[in-house]
């Protein structure tokens, strides 16, 4: 397929709005809240609250594992040096 070079009054042309349902992008919208409410654990209406619940425990709790990595290493280096 050839690449098409729009050049002079054709590049500046008015860009028509998509003609169709404007209640589709609506449910569209919907569908990727609910998708991205469901893959990173973020509560949603239409998701059951043990399967967000359990997503977001996993967050924490790698969270914490990093904090007590970087507090046991501060605590060590200030042990070494001070």
């Amino acid at each position: 397929m050839k690449a098409r070079v729009f050049s002079g009054q054709q590049a500046l042309g008015y860009l028509e709005p998509p003609k169709g349902n404007p209640a589709l992008a609506f449910q569209v919208l919907h569908e990727v809240q609910r998708r991205t409410a469901s893959y990173w654990g973020l509560p949603h209406a239409e998701i059951p609250p043990a399967k967000w619940q359990t997503k977001l425990q996993k967050v924490v709790e790698n969270f914490l594992a990093a904090e007590e990595e970087l507090c046991v290493q501060t605590l060590q280096l200030a042990q070494q040096y001070l």
